[in-house]
C-alpha cells in the first residue's frame, strides 16, 4: 500500500528537517558543555596573560596537559589562576621527585 500524496502535505521537507536537527544538536552540545564546567575554548591569549603567569605556562610546557592549559586560559581572574597553579602542583607533588614532601 502507497500512501497518499495528502499524508506528506505538512511534512517538513528532509533538507530543514537536518539543518533544524543540526541546530538543535549543536545548541545542546553547547548547553552540556557549560553546565560540565569544562570551557569550550580558551578565553585569555597566553601572551595577554600578566608576566607570573605567562612564565608558569612556559615553565610546565612539557608537563601541563592540553586540557589543564585550556583550563588555565579559560580563567578570568588571577586568584583563580594562582589556585590553579596551586592544585597542579598539589597533584603532581608524589610523582616528581625534585619536590620534597609538603613543598606544593
Amino acid at each position: 500500500m502507497s500512501k497518499s500524496p495528502e499524508c506528506n502535505q505538512h511534512a517538513m521537507p528532509r533538507g530543514r528537517l537536518r539543518r533544524r536537527t543540526a541546530a538543535r544538536a549543536a545548541t545542546l552540545t553547547a548547553a552540556l558543555a557549560l553546565l560540565s564546567g569544562v570551557p569550550a575554548a580558551a578565553k585569555t591569549k597566553p601572551e595577554e596573560l600578566p608576566p607570573p603567569h605567562r612564565q608558569f605556562l612556559e615553565d610546565v610546557r612539557w608537563l601541563i596537559e592540553p586540557r589543564e592549559r585550556r583550563e588555565f586560559l579559560a580563567l578570568d581572574h588571577d586568584h583563580q589562576r594562582e589556585a590553579f597553579i596551586g592544585r597542579f602542583w598539589e597533584a603532581r607533588a608524589a610523582t616528581l621527585p625534585w619536590m620534597p614532601p609538603g613543598s606544593s
